[in-house]
């Protein structure tokens, strides 16, 4: 395999000294730098879209990012062995420590400045609109019956085990605040805002989380944006915030403290605020373990399977104290149902 690297590096005119593997690539180590190889994993087409907005973000601002390099043909896809390779600039460093405060505030900030770059791109630079995701009243209505599905599933086996009883009790909890979710989203004009989006060309990152974050020396850069896309800025918040405050108990100062942070470098706007609130009130965790354990469909329950569900429920207090708070930052007096 690693003879088929030096290879490939060669046809992008790179000289190598030392290869290694990670995160599903492998890492060359150049005469002009370090970059990273690793099979074509999208379209060609969703390629040149993410090249294309990295190439937006490199002219315009002073954001470090893993831009995708051209071989000596002047293309970016390198074929060997009857497969197709990419190769992208690399910065060494490591991934963002999701319970370093510090880190995180630089990150959010970093998100922020990221967005304010990306949140009207010339649509003379993007060749084929590419989106970031399914419209959010379809998704939590199609979640809201799989959690029903996977209880009427429940019921019906008799015999219950540790994580089934644990889904039992906990349900009606969680599904009120799913039902909850989707009657303020009813109230939005979410269509008016996927099309402002649209309009201006309004990109997300699309997998804004510790893993594509990484801390290099005092500057931070910014990686993996193959689920990028047109697409409410907003997502990119809520998934990264929701992230840090799962592996941080839901701290009060830390959500406070990032969501001001965000705020300064660019202002979340009022309708923003509420689709905010909706994605933290909507219990995505809680359908996620459900949703795989229907789809498993085992007898046996893994040990992982019922630590995340009996997490997700040990958090709930607390997450409810924050979704007070929030409530209180995001939404009108007369909106609160």
């Amino acid at each position: 395999m690693f003879e088929g690297i030096y290879k490939i590096c060669e046809m992008y005119g790179l000289k190598t000294n030392a290869v290694r593997r990670g995160r599903g690539s492998v890492f060359c180590d150049t005469n002009k730098g370090m970059f990273v190889v690793k099979e074509l994993e999208v379209s060609e087409e969703k390629l040149r879209f993410e090249y294309d907005i990295k190439n937006y973000i490199i002219q315009n601002s002073n954001i470090k990012t893993d831009q995708y390099e051209k071989t000596l043909s002047s293309t970016f896809i390198a074929e060997y062995d009857n497969k197709k390779y990419v190769m992208k600039r690399w910065y060494p460093g490591e991934e963002l420590n999701i319970r370093d405060q510090g880190e995180l505030y630089l990150a959010i900030k970093k998100l922020a400045q990221l967005h304010n770059v990306i949140k009207k791109v010339p649509a003379n630079i993007i060749s084929k609109k590419i989106y970031v995701s399914k419209e959010m009243p379809t998704l939590l209505r199609k979640r809201t019956i799989e959690m029903k599905k996977v209880r009427s599933y429940i019921r019906d086996k008799g015999c219950w085990s540790d994580f089934e009883l644990q889904y039992l009790k906990s349900f009606s909890l969680f599904y009120e605040q799913a039902a909850k979710a989707e009657q303020l989203l009813s109230k939005l004009d979410y269509s008016k805002l996927c099309s402002e989006a649209d309009n201006k060309y309004s990109i997300c990152h699309g997998s804004y989380n510790q893993h594509n974050v990484l801390v290099c020396g005092s500057d931070l850069c910014i990686v993996c944006f193959e689920k990028s896309g047109i697409g409410l800025q907003i997502q990119d918040l809520y998934n990264f915030l929701r992230k840090v405050l799962e592996k941080n108990d839901w701290d009060l100062s830390l959500a406070s403290k990032l969501l001001n942070a965000y705020d300064d470098e660019k202002n979340i706007s009022e309708e923003e605020k509420r689709i905010l609130y909706i994605m933290f009130l909507y219990p995505e965790k809680y359908w996620k373990v459900a949703n795989y354990y229907y789809n498993a469909q085992k007898a046996w329950i893994s040990k992982r399977s019922q630590e995340k569900l009996d997490s997700i429920v040990e958090q709930s207090n607390v997450r409810n104290e924050f979704l007070k708070i929030l409530e209180e930052f995001c939404m009108k007096p007369n909106e609160v149902l």
